[in-house]
This record gives C-alpha cells, structure tokens and sequence, in this order.
C-alpha cells in the first residue's frame, strides 16, 4: 500500500454524545412501557424506584455494554487496500442488509472506493464513480439514523458514528472526482 504525502488518513471519533441520548431515550422509553403494563402502577402515587424503573435501567445498561462488545469485535476488523490505493477515513459503522438485521464492521473509504467490512468476513465494496445520490436514512421517517448511498444497481444503508463527518467527507471525495 503505498501512502500519498497529500492525504491523512483519518479515523472518525466515537460521537459518544449521540450514545448517551439514545441510552437515555431508550431508559425513558422501557421505564414508560413497563409502568403503563405494571399492573399494581398507582397514578396518584407514582414510586420512583420501582420494578419498572429498575427493569429499564438494566435494558439501557445492557444496551450500553452490548454496543460495547459489537464496537470491540470491529476493531479486530482488517483492511487490505489495493495497490497504489489509499485510505482516506475508517469508523466503525453498522449495514442494514434489511430493517431488521444489521451487521457491525469498519467502514473505510478510499481514493477510489468506499469499503464496509463485517466481522463476519463479508466485505461490500462500492466505487466512487459508481455513487449517483448520498442522503440522510430516516428511522421512523423523522429520526436521521445512518446515510443512503443509492448507486445505478443498489441502495445502501449505513449507521456509521458521526455521521455527519462521513456524509461531508464522501460529498467532498465525489466532488474532486468529478
């Protein structure tokens, strides 16, 4: 792999701000659930550390200690760029083959290409010059959750950590290429 003076690579930061407001949206969200399914739950005298409580917290901490886990199997994740090829950016990230299945990696891009490569061995490769649209993947319809990156064949979708950072990166790289 041979290295170009001009270019740094660059590893993307954790957003861990982004983590915390999910972690506490989701303590929020079960300590709800469990309070309107709680059968013995008093309106007038709501406690504040009940079952219900404690259940959420443990889902959130639980949530935590997970993403922590799926984080550190990436980082084992090794990429090998092509000859003259040079690696611009990588983070970790996560590919929704489907709405209800993802997979964690790296997602690395390039001089030439953007690469995602899972834990499990499977790599996605996709040219630059092969990327017609780069935009926003809304969960819900409102809640901006990874990019989509539409190409003549396909449609992509990645949660990668800051994703803002990875969307005005690949903006940049696509307009020098052009």
């Amino acid at each position: 792999m041979t290295q170009n003076s001009s270019f740094s690579k660059q590893i993307v930061p954790t957003n861990y701000g982004e983590l915390a407001l999910i972690t506490l949206l989701m303590f929020v969200v079960t300590t709800c659930l469990f309070w309107v399914f709680e059968y013995d739950f008093d309106v007038q005298n709501p406690p504040l550390w009940n079952k219900a409580t404690k259940r959420a917290f443990f889902i959130s901490f639980a949530y935590v200690i997970f993403f922590h886990f799926r984080r550190k199997n990436s980082e084992k994740v090794i990429f090998k760029s092509a000859e003259g090829e040079v690696i611009l950016q990588e983070g970790f990230a996560q590919y929704s083959e489907k709405w209800y299945r993802s997979l964690s990696g790296k997602l690395f891009l390039t001089d030439k290409r953007m690469v995602f490569k899972s834990n499990k061995s499977s790599e996605i490769s996709i040219r630059l010059e092969e990327i017609e649209h780069i935009h926003y993947n809304y969960l819900l319809g409102f809640i901006p959750n990874g990019i989509k990156i539409s190409t003549k064949d396909a449609n992509y979708v990645f949660s990668p950590d800051n994703q803002d950072f990875w969307r005005n990166t690949l903006e940049t790289n696509l307009k020098l290429k052009n």
